[in-house]
Parts: C-alpha cells; sequence; structure tokens
C-alpha cells in the first residue's frame, strides 16, 4: 500500500462520524473529516437520552455539551395501548436527565471536538466519487466551485442511512419495515409560554405521534407511518397532517393550550429500521445510521451514533496486522448485538397496541408476523 496523506477520512460530520474522527485524531491517526451538510440545515432527531452522560464524558466533552444551552429533558409521556397517559420521570434514572438538543449547536460542537483533537475538516464539501486504487482510496470532492482531490488508507462512512460507501461496493441493506416519518416545526402564539419538555408518544390508527419542545422555543412533531399506507397521500400535505393531529387526544390538546401554529413546510425522512449485511470490509468501515437504523420509537439514534463512532475509532486505532481482524471482528459484533437487542424489544412494544386491529400500520407490526419483516 502506498503512502497517502490521510490515514483515515470520514464522510459525513453527524455524530458518528465526528466522534469517529476525534478518537482517530486523539490516537495520532491523520484524520479527514468531510461534512457536505449546510451549517444552518435543520435536522431531524433531538433527543439524547440520559445514559449518553457517560460516553461523552469518556470524549472529554461533558462539560462542553452541558454549557451548550440544550433542553433539559424531565421524562417521557405517552399514550399508547390505551388512551390514559402513562408518565415515566427521569428522577429515577442513575443518569439524571435526558436532553433535547439543539441539533445544529450539538454537531457543531462534536465537529470542532474533531478539529480541537487534529482532524482536518472539510465544511460544505460534496463527495463526487471515490476509487480504490493500490490498496488506497481516492477522493473527488467539492467544495463551493473548487474540485479538490485527496488520498486515504481507509474510509469511514458515516454520511447516514444511505449508506453511500458501501452500496457502491455492493453491500447489501437489509429493512425491517416500511416506516417514513413526517414532521414540522411549530411556534406558540399563546398567552401562556410552553415549558413542558417532556417528550409526548400517542399511537393513532395511521401509526404514532411524538413531539418533543426544541431549547429554541419551537416545538417538532412527528407523525410516523408507513410508506405503502392506503392514507399516505392524505397525510404527506400540510392540510392532512393537521387533521391527523386534530383527532388526537393529548397532542392536539398541547398544541391548542399553548396557541402552536405550523411554520415552514412539512417534512418527510426515512425511519425504516435497517442494517447493512456487514459492517466493514476492505479498507472501510460504516458508523452511525450507516451501518444501522432504529425505528425512532427506541430512541437509541443519536446514543448509538455517539457509541458506534467510539467504537469504530478504537477499532482502528487498535488495527494492525495480524490483529486487525480481532479489532474489526470486535466492532461489527458490538454493532450487530445493539441492532439484535432492539428487535427483540421492537415487536413486544408494537404489540402493547391493541386498538386498531384492521389497520394495516398495526397489523404488520403484530409478533405473529416478526417472520415476515
Amino acid at each position: 500500500m502506498r503512502e497517502t496523506p490521510y490515514d483515515i477520512a470520514v464522510i459525513g460530520a453527524g455524530p458518528a462520524g465526528s466522534v469517529a474522527a476525534r478518537v482517530l485524531a486523539r490516537a495520532g491517526k491523520r484524520v479527514l473529516l468531510i461534512d457536505g451538510r449546510r451549517p444552518d440545515d435543520f435536522r431531524v432527531g433531538e433527543s439524547l437520552v440520559p445514559s449518553a452522560r457517560t460516553m461523552l464524558r469518556d470524549l472529554d466533552l461533558l462539560e462542553q455539551f452541558m454549557a451548550g444551552g440544550h433542553l433539559p429533558c424531565r421524562g417521557n409521556r405517552s399514550a399508547w395501548g390505551s388512551s390514559t397517559i402513562d408518565e415515566t420521570d427521569f428522577i429515577r434514572s442513575p443518569y439524571g436527565h435526558g436532553w433535547h438538543l439543539d441539533r445544529i449547536a450539538f454537531d457543531a460542537m462534536l465537529a470542532r471536538a474533531a478539529g480541537d483533537a487534529g482532524a482536518s475538516l472539510m465544511p460544505e464539501t460534496q463527495l463526487v466519487r471515490f476509487d480504490r486504487l493500490e490498496g488506497a482510496w481516492r477522493l473527488h470532492l467539492r467544495a463551493s466551485a473548487e474540485n479538490i482531490t485527496a488520498e486515504c488508507s481507509w474510509l469511514i462512512d458515516a454520511a447516514g442511512r444511505g449508506s453511500r460507501i458501501a452500496s457502491a461496493i455492493g453491500v447489501e441493506r437489509r429493512h425491517e419495515d416500511r416506516l417514513v416519518a413526517f414532521h414540522a416545526r411549530f411556534r406558540g402564539a399563546g398567552e401562556v409560554t410552553d415549558r413542558d419538555s417532556r417528550t409526548l408518544i400517542e399511537s393513532v390508527a395511521e401509526g404514532w405521534f411524538h413531539t418533543a419542545l426544541l431549547p429554541g422555543g419551537e416545538r417538532v412533531v412527528t407523525l410516523f407511518t408507513d410508506a405503502d399506507a392506503p392514507w399516505l397521500n392524505r397525510i404527506k400535505e400540510a392540510a392532512g397532517f393537521l387533521e391527523a393531529i386534530n383527532r388526537t387526544e393529548h397532542l392536539s390538546r398541547m398544541l391548542n393550550d399553548y396557541g402552536y401554529r405550523i411554520t415552514g413546510r412539512l417534512r418527510s425522512a426515512d425511519a425504516r429500521s435497517s442494517r447493512l449485511d456487514r459492517f466493514y470490509g476492505d479498507g472501510w468501515m460504516a458508523v452511525g445510521d450507516a451501518a444501522v437504523a432504529f425505528d425512532p420509537l427506541s430512541s437509541q439514534g443519536i446514543l448509538f451514533a455517539i457509541y458506534s463512532g467510539l467504537k469504530a475509532g478504537e477499532a482502528l486505532v487498535n488495527y494492525s496486522g495480524d490483529d486487525g481482524d480481532d479489532a474489526l471482528n470486535g466492532y461489527a459484533s458490538a454493532v450487530g448485538g445493539v441492532y439484535d437487542s432492539f428487535l427483540e424489544h421492537r415487536l413486544s412494544y408494537y404489540h402493547m397496541e391493541q386498538r386498531w386491529p384492521g389497520s394495516p400500520f398495526w397489523m404488520a407490526r403484530q409478533p405473529i408476523r416478526a417472520a415476515d419483516c
């Protein structure tokens, strides 16, 4: 293998990619971190569970994170399996409360932390194509109007559910469902300010709603349903989305009490549970959603992104010669184990909801259909 300017290039500067870049740079690796997003792009996914505190401390980032203005989340409220609200207070958690994140600020903090550790950060840079040559990778990049070429020995795919690197080299991705998310931001216009930072989940015939208060005072509302659902054409338009909200009991009351009105446009996002057939190969690894993507009901997305970035970084630090496969196999085993555990609990939680036996969404999630997922 010929000498390359970088040991590792990380494609994607979300939580998984930035954490991996920080771990590797702190170990003395030459790391290139490529971020294709615009700095002000809204990022769906705001919940960080209390146990993330431990990993942030291990990364020497907890103090910086705590000063970042993120909104403490003190618990969860859910109407699931019945119309009665069930409350879970994080006061019982040994880790304390969770958070609703300012995702733009959170991702920027992690990218800066990677840079502070020595990684070279390329913001607003697109990966146009990549080639494998003589055991190394050549990356063709575009930043603004400039074309750039970079070379590295390893590629880390941290660019999300599209798994661009793995897909391009023929690695299959297995999907468990057809889940899609429709989300919009709401701004309160009432005389009373909403200060309830607990998460609210409410199931409906079409799927389930999730809402969380954001640090800036907006509230994000998301409806999760299936991409092949018979009602899809109706709810993918703002009017149908708002109509579905009006049929809820608890969510609609909350929005009405604080005078919430939708701001901006309704957006959609892939929310399927899925995983790659393998998580690494010759000179590449996948982390975060690029490796494993969870049904958002699990609230594991950002936590897993941090965990997988940390474990991938450690695996590549420990990769050397004949012992390298042990480190990479250990990473694959850890990531696969998290996903297997998630699948074990996923259907049992959906099975708790029995109020709409004729709904295609809920029928697809009953244990009797598990073998068909």
